[in-house]
C-alpha cells in the first residue's frame, strides 16, 4: 500500500515538473516558436494526464480519474504532435502551416463518433470496442512509420559538416524522442486491445515507473541541453569559400583565452568545440548572404537566424572576435560597399543609394565609416579604381 502511495506521489511530482518545463520553454522561446509549441503540447498532454491520474488516486480530487472510455481517444493527439514536432525541427517553419491541421482532425472526430454512438442502439458495445481497437492501432502505426521515414530520410541519414556538434545533439535527441514515441504507442495499443478482450480498463500500474522514468529523462535532457529547443542549424553548405582583404585583418581568433566570469566559463564548455563552425556560419551569413544590408539587424536577430542561443553569439564576439558586434557589422557593410563600387554600382546609382543598399540609415554615417576603414572617401575610392 505504501509503495502504491509512493508511486502515485512520484507520478504527481513528475507531472508538476512537466508543467515547470513548459513554463521554461514558453519563457525562453526565441528562434523557432513552432517547434517549441509542438513540444509544449506533447509535454502538456503527458503532464496533465499524470497529474489527473495521480491526484485522483492520492485523494486530492475525486472528479476525474483518467482519460477513460471515449475520452481515451484524446491520447492519440500525442502521435501527430510527435510527427509535427519532428517535421518542424527538420524544415524550420517560422509560421504555422494550415495544411498541418489535417493531422489533428482524426482524434477529435473519433471522440465525437464514440460519444454519439456510446448510448445508441446503432452499434453494440462489443463492435464499438473492436472498431476502436482496429482504427486506433492503425492510426498509431501510421504515424510511427511516418515519423520514422521522415527522420531517417531527412535527418538521421544526412550528416552535416557545418555545426556538426549541434547536428549530433539534435540527431541523438530525436532518436531518443522517437524511441519514447514507439514505447508510448506500444503501450497505447496494448491498452486498447486489453480493454477490447477483457472489457475492463487497464490499470497501467506495472508501467508507471517506466513512464515516470522516461518523462524525467526527457525533462532533464531539456534542462541540460536547452540548445535542442532551437532545432537544426539553418546553414548547411558543405564548403564555404570567401576571400576579402579583411581576412588579413584577423577578425577572428580561435586560440585559448582566459575567462574569469563563471557564467562565461560554462558557455566556454559548450561553445569551444564548435568555434570554427560558428565562425564559418557567421561569415557565410554576413558576407555571402549580405545579412547586414538590413539596417535593423540586431545580435538577437542573427542568433535566431543561425538557430543558436543569443548567449553563444555574445560569447563569440566577446572572446573570439577582435571587434564588437556593432563594429563587425560596420566592417562587413563597408566591405560590401567596396565590392559594389568595384562592380560599377555608382555608374547608375548615387552615393546615398549605395549607403542605403549596404545597410546604413543615411549617407553621413556611411561616409564617416567608409573613410575611417578605407582611408579615403567613397568617391576617392571609386576614382582610384578608375585610375588603375
Amino acid at each position: 500500500m505504501n509503495f502504491i502511495l509512493f508511486e502515485n506521489f512520484i507520478l504527481f511530482i513528475t507531472g508538476l515538473i512537466g508543467i515547470v518545463i513548459i513554463s521554461l520553454i514558453l519563457f525562453s522561446i526565441k528562434s523557432n516558436k513552432l517547434v517549441n509549441l509542438f513540444l509544449v503540447l506533447i509535454i502538456a498532454l503527458a503532464s496533465i494526464r499524470m497529474i489527473i491520474r495521480s491526484s485522483f488516486l492520492l485523494g486530492l480530487q475525486d472528479n476525474i480519474s483518467d482519460f477513460i472510455g471515449p475520452y481515451k481517444s484524446l491520447l492519440l493527439y500525442s502521435l501527430p504532435l510527435f510527427f509535427l514536432y519532428f517535421k518542424a525541427i527538420i524544415y524550420d517553419y517560422r509560421s504555422f502551416q494550415r495544411k498541418d491541421l489535417c493531422h489533428l482532425i482524426f482524434p477529435a472526430g473519433l471522440l465525437g463518433f464514440n460519444l454519439f454512438f456510446l448510448n445508441s442502439d446503432y452499434i453494440s458495445k462489443e463492435h464499438m470496442l473492436v472498431l476502436n481497437a482496429i482504427t486506433c492501432s492503425g492510426y498509431a502505426v501510421f504515424y510511427v512509420v511516418k515519423s520514422y521515414l521522415l527522420l531517417r530520410n531527412q535527418l538521421w541519414g544526412r550528416q552535416r559538416e557545418i555545426h556538426f556538434e549541434h547536428y549530433k545533439l539534435i540527431r541523438n535527441w530525436t532518436i531518443f524522442l522517437f524511441t519514447i514515441c514507439v514505447i508510448l504507442t506500444l503501450r497505447l495499443i496494448g491498452s486498447i486491445f486489453y480493454e477490447t478482450i477483457s472489457s475492463n480498463e487497464i490499470s497501467g500500474k506495472p508501467l508507471t515507473i517506466l513512464q515516470v522514468t522516461l518523462w524525467l529523462v526527457i525533462f532533464i535532457k531539456i534542462l541540460v541541453s536547452p540548445e535542442i529547443l532551437y532545432g537544426m542549424p539553418k546553414l548547411e553548405k558543405q564548403t564555404i569559400n570567401y576571400s576579402t582583404e579583411e581576412d588579413n585583418h584577423e577578425l577572428w581568433h580561435i586560440g585559448e583565452i582566459d575567462i574569469l566570469n563563471q557564467q562565461d566559463k560554462k558557455l566556454k564548455e559548450k561553445v569551444d568545440s564548435k568555434i570554427s563552425d560558428l565562425i564559418k556560419e557567421i561569415e557565410f551569413l554576413s558576407r555571402e548572404k549580405n545579412y547586414f544590408r538590413n539596417q535593423k539587424i540586431t545580435i538577437t536577430d542573427m542568433a535566431n537566424e543561425l538557430n543558436i542561443p543569443v548567449s553563444h553569439l555574445v560569447y563569440m564576439f566577446k572572446y573570439h572576435c577582435q571587434y564588437t558586434f556593432t563594429e563587425y557589422k560596420t566592417i562587413i557593410k563597408i566591405e560590401d560597399a567596396k565590392r559594389l563600387i568595384e562592380s560599377g554600382f555608382l555608374t547608375v546609382n548615387t552615393l546615398e543609394s549605395l549607403a542605403i543598399e549596404v545597410g546604413f540609415s543615411s549617407y553621413n554615417p556611411f561616409f564617416t565609416a567608409f573613410k575611417k576603414l578605407a582611408g579615403k572617401s567613397p568617391n576617392e575610392y571609386a576614382m582610384s579604381l578608375t585610375k588603375k
